[in-house]
């Protein structure tokens, strides 16, 4: 699988849905990240970063012709391991869940892909709604347990995000562990 790491471009440029109807369609595990303005490894990685990942060899040449076409600055790497160990290019960890289960993940990814592209907002919000809901139910979760993941999740996205220095979400982690230990 190969990463095309788009610099400056979103899901939602003119390019990205030329790319998409015309060859990424056609590639049934490919998937895409959009990054940017975040740190990741020590760094901060600014600007706009699509990341899109494509499985069948064949569209590579075509990929790269299109992001010829219109001029647009990108680089190339391996993935789920990127030999060239550049800080930003993203990757996957050796030990990692995706890496084990490396089938499920990537129809997870494209997935969720497609109903980014598909769908429009009110219809994703559902869509990842339901999908949530439906792993967290398979696994037995009552709808306490499932509001307890769901405010761990969220504020473990706080913390990521710098906003974990609030004591009230201190209090709130607080609390879900004595809940968990109950």
């Amino acid at each position: 699988m190969r990463t095309f790491h788009i610099f400056g471009y979103t899901r939602k440029d003119k390019v990205f849905k030329e790319l998409y109807q015309k060859i990424l369609a056609k590639d049934p595990l490919w998937h895409f990240v959009a990054w940017g303005n975040a740190p990741m490894r020590g760094h901060r990685l600014e600007g706009r970063h699509l990341l899109v990942r494509v499985s069948d060899k064949r569209l590579f040449a075509a990929i790269r012709l299109v992001l010829r076409e219109w001029h647009i600055e990108w680089e190339e790497y391996d993935y789920p391991f990127p030999k060239e160990g550049k800080w930003w290019q993203l990757g996957l960890a050796k030990r990692s869940w995706e890496i084990k289960y490396q089938d499920i993940a990537l129809l997870m990814d494209h997935l969720c892909s497609e109903a980014a592209i598909n769908m429009s907002w009110k219809e994703w919000c559902k869509f990842i709604t339901q999908f949530q809901h439906i792993a967290r139910n398979t696994r037995g979760m009552d709808q306490y347990a499932e509001g307890m993941f769901l405010l761990q999740q969220s504020m473990d996205h706080l913390r990521l995000a710098g906003m974990w220095k609030d004591d009230a979400l201190m209090a709130m982690q607080k609390k879900l562990r004595e809940a968990e230990n109950a």
